[in-house]
């Protein structure tokens, strides 16, 4: 029976034991092959037994040593499993093929453990690469790559809002560099990191809960990729505070969105709020943010609402919500549909958020919803009671918002809500509604 070519693993002779040694592989086909690993060790480290490179780690033997025995035996256990196979491979085409045909096999044999040393020290070196990769590096990287990455919830490209956050992030993530003075490297994200960046946050930008705990999402990610790369060992970020505690937020009752709708855009309106005319103008936000408040849309789906399907018949709108794509089906109230046809079927675009939070908020200062709200803010890591006026707090969530409170108190069924504001689980959906303390107290007043 054919026997498998046997190898072995030696270094050049050589009498300086103090001097580095390459290694080299011997095996026999035709005739014997010597081929260098491109690798060495000191004759004093090699042990011609094992075949492999002596390692001591007490102390006996240089660091330096050290790190490349264990590196240089980790090659070589690595190719010795390989050409292992090589071999019974070849020994098992022996035994069917002619003699005549054994120069083209052997020579594909020497080839393919060239192949495979070769492969190695790539692999090495792209290894060196990524360990010198910095983190602000990676992260940009990683930024970068988001234009073509598919979001696999949705099935659709990662969006531009998604791709500006993690910009954003990165910004906070370099002041932190910046004023800490912390090396631009992976060793800094280890137990206490969380804590140091908080800190940063919290005296330098006053941030709060919510925002750090947005910038620890972002980061998260970023870690997870790092560490899947083989670039973070410490895997303390998992531990990171990503979802930040509840926050009491305002909704709009049905009575205060008609004193909105029911705004008259008149020439001395416009002077004496010094309000700009146009087509995207604090007007139009209006008619949106009533559009919003009365369908439960997002922002984000108020730009795609011309590309969506009005049944005014049967008085439903269908639509594929931009976040989540998931199709639904919303019923038109009067003031919708009304609307809907004063822009004889084609709505306007919002202008950007901070312009339409800016017209919204204007809106409910003109239409007298000024309540008196206090909250609990935590900014700086400082408690603090702080009183608004009801519509300072108005943003473009509050119509999200408005719309789940207003027709779960009407209805009391989260379930019908939820099979039009899109939300699949009753906890997520549950936090949308509003309620305050005082109108909890009058709710139950009636079972005292």
């Amino acid at each position: 029976m054919a026997k498998a070519p046997k190898f072995r693993f030696t270094i050049k002779s050589q009498t300086d034991k103090e001097k580095d040694a390459i290694l080299y592989v011997e095996f026999a086909l035709d005739r014997r092959y010597k081929l260098s690993l491109g690798e060495s060790v000191k004759p004093q480290w090699w042990n011609n037994k094992l075949h492999r490179a002596i390692v001591i780690e007490s102390g006996e033997q240089k660091q330096a040593d050290t790190r490349n025995n264990k590196r240089v035996n980790k090659f070589l256990d690595s190719l010795e499993k390989d050409l292992i196979d090589f071999f019974e491979c070849f020994k098992n085409w022996r035994k069917i093929h002619p003699p005549i045909c054994l120069p083209p096999i052997q020579s594909k044999m020497v080839s393919l453990v060239k192949e495979k040393i070769d492969k190695y020290h790539n692999k090495e070196k792209e290894e060196i690469v990524k360990k010198t990769k910095t983190p602000t590096q990676f992260f940009q990287e990683y930024i970068d790559s988001l234009e073509h990455k598919v979001n696999q919830r949705t099935g659709t490209l990662i969006s531009k809002d998604s791709i500006t956050n993690h910009k954003i992030v990165l910004k906070r993530f370099n002041a932190f560099l910046a004023h800490t003075n912390y090396s631009d490297s992976f060793a800094i994200f280890d137990k206490r990191f969380e804590e140091k960046l908080e800190s940063f946050l919290l005296k330098e930008f006053n941030y709060a809960p919510h925002t750090i705990c947005a910038t620890n999402s972002v980061l998260k990610v970023w870690l997870k990729e790092a560490e899947r790369e083989g670039l973070l060992q410490d895997t303390s970020y998992k531990n990171m505070k990503s979802k930040a505690p509840a926050v009491e937020h305002i909704y709009l009752s049905d009575e205060e969105l008609q004193r909105i709708y029911d705004i008259q855009f008149t020439e001395e309106l416009y002077r004496k709020h010094k309000l700009e005319r146009s087509r995207n103008g604090i007007e139009a936000s209006r008619d949106l943010f009533i559009i919003a408040s009365k369908t439960g849309l997002r922002f984000g789906d108020l730009s795609i609402l011309n590309h969506s399907t009005w049944d005014l018949e049967k008085r439903n709108l269908y639509i594929n919500t931009h976040k989540t794509q998931k199709r639904v089906v919303i019923p038109l109230s009067d003031m919708v549909v009304e609307i809907y046809n004063k822009y004889q079927g084609e709505l306007p675009i919002p202008r950007d958020k901070s312009h339409y939070n800016k017209h919204i908020q204007k809106c409910a200062m003109i239409a007298g919803i000024d309540e008196d709200i206090y909250k609990i803010d935590k900014k700086g890591g400082v408690l603090k009671q702080i009183a608004y006026k009801k519509w300072q707090l108005v943003t473009s969530h509050t119509a999200r918002r408005s719309f789940a409170t207003n027709m779960y108190l009407k209805c009391h069924d989260p379930f019908t809500v939820m099979a039009i504001t899109g939300h699949t689980t009753e906890e997520n959906f549950l936090r949308y509604i509003c309620i305050s303390k005082e109108e909890y107290a009058e709710r139950a007043r009636k079972f005292v």
